[in-house]
């Protein structure tokens, strides 16, 4: 599937779930996977337990959560397989049509979701800490704190303008389906211009959540002088403002990021706790 592809399904789910969201959809993760993030996207190297020598402690929660997103662009239609008198007749199968008005359209349903997180978030936490300040462990690395796995999902997404999808439930007896039903047998009967579908997978994990190395104090990492004083060696210009040396446009500072690592804690003569921690990424 396209990078494109991916960008779009990752992006959305990120921008409007406030989550993130595996790619391939499909992609096992797990408490401690840890990697790197480019826009959206989660890039696996591998597992806390493995690289740090820490087991990561599940912690579950048995409620069915449900998460839903559906772009503007989509409409939802339901055909019931009852007939006028309320019962389904052997013959008749209950369907439901999406239809995408728009390319890069996401519908997105996953249901019969359990929460699943790190128990020992902080010994895990200052494991990683330790490793970072022997410059073990890289500032940009992230790490998955927690997830929900899915009893059904279904999730797709248009190519072009105008795609469709038509499904249709294979068990008996179905009168109307939740479009992310496994135990509905759903299938797909037609589809044009779809980019990416998956119809009531079940024993996904859909959504996931990551931590990594932050500042405790956003500023901070700039004080020490390897961001700001190069900048300040130069004069700065743009095509609205001729920035002299020794100003930096504050457009600028604000969008910095800003730089993690241990050498950040020595510049400012503080220990690397006192400069950061691990906490939860949005």
């Amino acid at each position: 599937m396209s990078e494109q592809l991916a960008d779009v399904y990752t992006d959305t789910i990120h921008r409007n779930l406030k989550q993130y969201a595996p790619w391939p959809v499909d992609t096992l993760i797990r408490l401690g996977d840890y990697g790197r993030i480019e826009g959206s996207q989660f890039k696996r190297i591998d597992n806390i337990a493995r690289e740090i020598g820490i087991e990561c402690r599940p912690a579950e929660s048995t409620v069915n959560l449900v998460f839903e997103f559906k772009s503007a662009e989509v409409e939802e239609i339901n055909i019931s397989a009852a007939a006028a008198g309320g019962t389904a007749p052997a013959s008749a199968k209950a369907k439901a049509t999406l239809k995408f008005a728009k390319r890069n359209s996401v519908y997105f349903r996953s249901i019969k979701l359990k929460y699943e997180r790190i128990d020992n978030f902080a010994e895990v936490s200052r494991a990683i800490m330790r490793r970072f300040e022997e410059g073990k462990w890289r500032g940009n690395h992230v790490f998955v704190h927690d997830l929900f796995k899915s009893g059904g999902t279904t999730i797709i997404v248009s190519s072009s303008d105008g795609a469709m999808i038509e499904l249709e439930a294979g068990a008996k007896g179905i009168v109307q389906f939740d479009l992310a039903d496994a135990s509905a047998k759903l299938k797909h009967t037609h589809d044009v211009n779809v980019g990416l579908k998956v119809i009531a997978g079940d024993h996904l994990v859909p959504l996931f959540g990551l931590a990594q190395i932050r500042p405790r104090f956003r500023w901070l990492p700039f004080l020490g002088g390897r961001l700001v004083q190069p900048m300040l060696a130069k004069r700065i210009v743009s095509d609205e403002t001729d920035q002299t040396s020794g100003t930096i446009p504050g457009h600028v500072v604000v969008n910095l990021k800003p730089e993690i690592s241990p050498e950040i804690a020595k510049d400012l003569g503080k220990s690397v706790d006192e400069v950061f921690q691990v906490e939860e990424i949005a």
